[in-house]
């Protein structure tokens, strides 16, 4: 679940990224810079999915070790 969360999360980033990317480039009246909040935050979550899996799958690795190396 956290891995499906932190794919969903990084991809809406990068999109409203570019979307947020294109405004400013064409002069829009629609941006502003504030609207990059939301796109940072996605990004923020998105990594702590990741970070969280990797983490856990390191200590399942090390606990693996540890039996192995008791047994």
């Amino acid at each position: 679940m956290k891995l499906l969360a932190g794919t969903i999360s990084l991809s809406v980033s990068f999109i409203l990224f570019i979307y947020l990317y294109g405004l400013q480039a064409t002069i829009s009246v629609k941006y502003s810079a504030g609207l990059y909040f939301y796109p940072v935050l996605l990004l923020i979550l998105s990594m702590a999915c990741f970070g969280r899996i990797l983490y856990q799958y390191d200590q399942s690795l090390k606990k693996a070790m540890n039996e192995q190396r008791n047994a």
